[in-house]
């Protein structure tokens, strides 16, 4: 009779340990994305809207950036299951954080310096003393930073100042550079009319990867099989995201434009 209340107890114990795992398991899996809605995240938009996360059992939830806030610490933290960062993850693993990359997507960074095209501010060097508007969470524009810190920009000494109406600020000239993404900022200054300098971290010895998918070491290390579905569905999308970019444009347009930017903000972006 013991050995049967025993048995019992075991089963019991099993079975709520199975409820908690699977009910942990059953709520969506949250990607934490690097920047504000725009085609920086179409393969993931991709993924989601054609079935590919479903197609690999996955309730995927996609959370848009909060600029103030590090995506990174968002998925050790827990707050979020994936997440998409640039080249910082690198930075986070060799200080020990339990960051795992699961896959590359922008082969080269984005980032990049951009001054007005009469300022005479073409290389790093010429910032020096100037004052820069920069990213206010230093988990983003890693490549700028090494790009200013090799070239003893950092060292000599540079003025960093907030990044809000930056665009603004420049045009007008009360500042004299800002930290910018390729495939956004040079278009918006286009369309206003202005001619602009960019100063980019390959044309001086700094080339890292862009955006990458991640996770943590937990994650996988508990579900490596729910990582490589990850991975498959996304990198699916990203496929199906540059061979329809038009499509994928107008599905921004009208679901996911926080931005409100225009649809040919979004198909520049989309080519870049």
């Amino acid at each position: 009779m013991l050995a049967k209340a025993r048995g019992l107890a075991v089963w019991v114990v099993m079975a709520l340990l199975f409820a908690v795992v699977s009910s942990a398991h059953a709520r969506p899996l949250v990607i934490q994305l690097k920047w504000l809605h725009q085609f920086q995240s179409a393969g993931l938009y991709a993924a989601l809207e054609k079935g590919y996360f479903a197609d690999e059992g996955l309730d995927v939830v996609l959370r848009e950036r909060d600029p103030s806030r590090n995506m990174v610490t968002e998925v050790l933290d827990g707050a979020a299951d994936y997440g998409v960062a640039d080249s910082i993850l690198l930075m986070h693993y060799a200080s020990g954080a339990p960051v795992v990359l699961v896959a590359a997507f922008l082969q080269h960074s984005a980032g990049a310096i951009m001054t007005m095209g009469n300022s005479g501010l073409v290389a790093p060097a010429d910032l020096v003393g100037r004052r820069v508007a920069f990213y206010d969470n230093d988990s983003d524009g890693i490549d700028v930073l090494a790009m200013l810190a090799s070239q003893k920009v950092l060292d000599q000494g540079l003025v960093r100042v907030p990044w809000a109406e930056r665009m603004e600020r420049l045009a007008s000239g009360q500042i004299d550079g800002v930290a910018i993404y390729l495939t956004n900022e040079p278009f918006i200054m286009a369309e206003r009319g202005h001619k602009v300098n960019l100063i980019t971290p390959r044309h001086f010895g700094i080339d890292l990867y862009g955006d990458m998918l991640f996770t943590s070491q937990a994650e996988a290390l508990a579900n490596p099989q729910r990582v490589e579905a990850m991975r498959r569905a996304v990198v699916r999308g990203w496929h199906y995201a540059l061979d329809h970019k038009e499509e994928i444009v107008d599905l921004i347009l009208q679901k996911y434009n926080t931005q409100n930017k225009s649809r040919d903000a979004l198909l520049n972006e989309a080519r870049a």
